[in-house]
């Protein structure tokens, strides 16, 4: 049923998995790829592969925590077509120079909870709301986030990670709050919390230098099994949670 994504938006589509999605749904023929990036230092290979794939693929730039942005990034989109069939958003936050997760409340900065908190469960909430006519049409579709397993409640054994944390506990309430709405608006729309593991990413970089070789995934490993995932599970009306490996993950 989910074989073929023939139009595609990828949100965050020019670094780490963003980029590994790219890369390998390009690879798959599909009709259309929109790719939005937030800055083009980063966005090179991105733009090189579009200057190959000039049919194909589309970059825009925009910021996803904005909520305009967002809503141009939808009108260009529908100037293109009428529908989507796949929209995944690749957009996360951990860490930055002055503040890394928090392993005690004595670490805890306002700002950067709110970071979190922005960049983490903002921009899936926009796509959403942003998105859901064009998701919606008679064969099946699919709309994903990036995730991650620290975010579910039940799953928490070591605590720590605030803001990341309960960023991505945010997430996960707003991917099966858009299910659930999705349901009744979009019967067609299947909705997802994506765990990719460990991924030899920037953003992990610093926290993965004592994993073993077999525990830390490449960008490709990671987003072949995402795609298994996305196109494999079952439709669920409060949406579904899973990790790389079709594993189902408590909320």
């Amino acid at each position: 049923m989910y074989e073929d994504f023939g139009e595609i938006l990828i949100n965050g589509g020019n670094r780490g998995l963003g980029l590994g999605f790219v890369k390998q749904l390009l690879s798959q023929a599909p009709q259309k790829i929109f790719a939005t990036y937030r800055s083009a230092e980063t966005a090179k290979e991105l733009q090189e592969l579009a200057t190959n794939n000039p049919r194909v693929l589309i970059p825009i730039l925009a910021d996803s925590t904005c909520e305009e942005d967002v809503s141009n990034v939808a009108k260009m989109v529908s100037q293109e077509t009428n529908k989507l069939d796949l929209v995944i958003n690749c957009v996360g936050y951990l860490h930055n120079a002055e503040h890394g997760p928090e392993k005690s409340l004595r670490q805890i900065n306002a700002n950067q909870l709110l970071e979190s908190a922005k960049v983490n469960a903002l921009p899936t909430l926009l796509l959403a709301k942003y998105f859901q006519k064009l998701l919606k049409h008679d064969q099946p579709s699919v709309f994903s986030a990036i995730s991650a397993r620290v975010g579910s409640i039940e799953d928490n054994r070591m605590g720590g990670w605030y803001s990341y944390r309960g960023s991505k506990a945010m997430l996960n309430m707003m991917i099966s709050n858009i299910a659930i709405e999705f349901h009744r608006t979009n019967p067609n729309t299947k909705v997802l919390a994506l765990h990719p593991g460990t991924v030899n990413t920037r953003l992990s970089e610093p926290f993965s230098k004592n994993l073993a070789p077999e525990k830390l995934f490449s960008i490709d490993y990671s987003v072949n099994c995402l795609l298994d995932v996305i196109k494999n599970t079952e439709k669920k009306p409060r949406g579904g949670f899973y990790a790389w490996d079709g594993e189902e993950i408590a909320w």
